[in-house]
């Protein structure tokens, strides 16, 4: 049986004790169902609730970073990260399954450099609906990977230099287009 390469699953967070918890049940399972080495950081950014106490108790990784700021936070995980794949998760978002194999499975191929998924926003079924049907296949259309859950290879996001911190917003499409550009010189898909 091939080796699973080592995962970095990355959560940035300010202020989420109300779905933080929930966040991290998901990452744990999801990482007892993978054969191979998955780190949790979770990236307080500065947070004044009990989003740390929370993170360490359910047995993540606590790295801070001052500056409120998307970018910066997800760029201190990475920093501090152990994995070959890095995995960029919204501290409100839960995963399912076996996504972080997906990953791995992906990213190992060598034909791929990163990507994303689907998200399904906890509303009622009619938002569900929507988002579901509406705006990830948009998203889907033009190859677009949105926030929530984004995934890459950590020597290419090096490459590319994470993160842009003169983003506020919209970082995640400013790494994904960059990530796309050095896959294409390397003849991987996003």
């Amino acid at each position: 049986m091939k080796k699973k390469g080592s995962i970095t699953v990355i959560i940035p967070a300010f202020n989420e004790e109300n779905y933080l918890g929930k966040t991290l049940k998901s990452v744990v399972k999801a990482a007892h169902s993978y054969q191979g080495p998955v780190d949790i950081l979770v990236v307080d950014n500065n947070s004044t609730d009990r989003t740390a106490a929370i993170a360490r108790k359910m047995g993540a990784k606590v790295v801070f970073e001052k500056k409120n700021q998307i970018a910066r936070a997800r760029n201190a995980g990475a920093g501090a990260a152990k994995g070959n794949y890095l995995v960029f998760l919204d501290a409100d978002t839960t995963i399912k399954g076996n996504i972080l194999d997906k990953v791995e499975s992906n990213l190992s191929s060598g034909k791929v450099i990163g990507g994303g998924a689907w998200v399904e926003p906890d509303t009622g079924i009619s938002g569900r609906l929507i988002f579901k049907n509406l705006v990830n296949r948009l998203l889907s259309l033009k190859n677009v990977t949105a926030g929530p859950f984004l995934y890459c290879e950590r020597l290419a996001f090096e490459k590319v230099g994470g993160f842009d911190e003169e983003l506020y917003t919209a970082e995640e499409f400013s790494l994904a287009a960059r990530l796309k550009n050095e896959g294409m010189k390397n003849k991987k898909k996003w």
